[in-house]
């Protein structure tokens, strides 16, 4: 409740966004398609916020489809996607695509794994929504990377500031 849902000064998601902003998520939809097939398939996202993969993917030509535990981000940011984001739990969501027997090339968990308390299952879930030739792209932060560790030695952070248990 406290990062995902309501609107307004309650949510977690930006009103507006910079166009270098933009720009940062058209950068991953690319980065995405320059290690998946070459044409066009079915994509998942799990835990698709304000839904901008989803958007790139769909622009194009990907059939698109994302499970968040809110639409608020989709709602303002992308509405046009309501209709392929479903509010569920990520894992009973899972589940029941892999019941329905539904498989993608292309599956795409973007900063989740980080927020779940069991995301070694989720992984193994998600990877099982793959057709045989598909591709799942997972980013999670680069915690204690040279970079943070970097800005500690210098003092411009506490030790270990992205570590916020049990949020991150």
């Amino acid at each position: 409740d406290r990062y995902f849902m309501g609107k307004g000064e309650r949510s977690q998601y930006s009103r507006s966004y910079s166009a270098e902003e933009i720009e940062h998520t058209a950068l991953a939809v690319r980065e995405i398609l320059a290690h998946s097939r070459p044409k066009p398939g079915r994509a998942y996202e799990a835990g698709c916020g304000e839904g901008f993969i989803l958007k790139g993917l769909r622009d194009l030509g990907w059939q698109v489809r994302g499970v968040d535990v809110t639409i608020d981000g989709v709602e303002m940011h992308n509405p046009e996607l309501r209709d392929v984001v479903d509010v569920a739990d990520v894992f009973e969501h899972i589940d029941e695509m892999i019941s329905a027997n539904q498989r993608f090339e292309l599956v795409v968990c973007n900063h989740v794994l980080e927020h779940v308390i069991d995301p070694v299952t989720l992984a193994a879930k998600l990877v099982r929504l793959l057709t045989d030739d598909g591709i799942c792209r997972f980013v999670v932060p680069n915690d204690g990377s040279v970079l943070q560790q970097e800005i500690v030695r210098r003092g411009m952070a506490a030790e270990r500031y992205w570590v916020r248990y049990p949020d991150h």
